[in-house]
């Protein structure tokens, strides 16, 4: 149990993700409410793992897991290009 309050703690909190390059590039291309959406999905999403994998823990693995979903969800959602098919 103490694994996995350790991890939680470890957390970073929804404004502490916000303040992130990723966060703030997203902002600029969804808007605030967009990704202050998809950022509380994403940490939700993280918690929860982090709830049955508390090994995972460390507060620099949880952040950079948090920022390359985020970059994810930057890159799924911006404008495809034209390819020759």
């Amino acid at each position: 149990m103490g694994d996995h309050g350790a991890a939680l703690r470890a957390m970073p909190s929804i404004d502490a993700i916000l303040k992130t390059d990723v966060a703030r590039e997203l902002e600029s291309s969804l808007g605030r409410d967009q990704m202050l959406a998809l950022v509380r999905t994403v940490a939700e999403t993280v918690r929860a793992e982090l709830t049955d994998h508390p090994e995972n823990g460390s507060r620099d693995s949880i952040i950079l897991d948090i920022e390359n979903r985020l970059k994810d969800q930057l890159v799924g959602r911006s404008p495809r290009r034209l390819q020759r098919v």
